[in-house]
């Protein structure tokens, strides 16, 4: 469960730019991982996650700790954090 292996990160058609992979982890998570000229990152750690439950963004321990929006990832971090929400919520990720 890798991203840009298993996961592509597609241009935002809003966006110029600014890519998006979008995973949904079961019923209940959706996993948002932007890169590009308007995420919250850049060099070598350009990637921010965020984590839904519903329309809601949600903190989850260990994930995004107290922030809804979490930036400055690398892809091994970001690779991580598919683990962690796989581990706790028994779904693998299906990209949206």
């Amino acid at each position: 469960m890798k991203l840009n292996k298993e996961f592509a990160m597609i241009e935002k058609t809003d966006m110029k730019n600014d890519y998006q992979c979008l995973l949904q982890f079961g019923e209940e998570y959706e996993l948002s991982i932007i890169s590009g000229r308007t995420a919250y990152g850049h060099g070598a750690t350009p990637y921010e996650i965020a984590v839904f439950k519903g329309s809601a963004f949600v903190q989850l321990p260990g994930i995004t700790g107290d922030y809804e929006v979490t930036g400055h990832l690398s892809e091994e971090n970001v690779n991580t954090i598919i683990t962690k929400l796989y581990a706790m919520t028994g779904q693998l990720p299906v990209q949206l």
